[in-house]
């Protein structure tokens, strides 16, 4: 399915991805969470290198298939290459409870 990527809320400090292919599972102005389809792993590369250039390079960690950073604000970002041409992103605003932040989690 075609989706649009927010332009409001945390989910708006992400760069918008290649493809525009995929489903919202999340998008509150306290966090986002989505599947991004038709992705490659090449795209998933150069979409780790958008979200360094836009701050998200705080207590990095970084691995072959995830990337989980935060930037000077403390928004956590996770994006994971799942495979067959998907890759999930989820930003997180730190001013959430840890239970809340935990529920979302649980639920996704």
């Amino acid at each position: 399915m075609k989706i649009e990527f927010p332009t409001r809320g945390v989910g708006a400090l992400l760069p918008v991805p290649e493809s525009n292919m995929g489903e919202i599972n999340w998008n509150e102005a306290s966090g986002f969470n989505a599947y991004i389809g038709n992705t490659t792993e090449g795209d998933y590369k150069d979409y780790i290198k958008a979200c360094i250039e836009c701050g998200f390079d705080v207590d990095y960690q970084k691995g072959d298939d995830y990337y989980y950073a935060d930037d000077i604000n403390s928004n956590n970002l996770n994006v994971w290459f799942k495979g067959n041409n998907f890759m999930e992103i989820q930003i997180i605003a730190p001013n959430l409870e840890e239970t809340d932040r935990n529920d979302i989690i649980s639920k996704l």
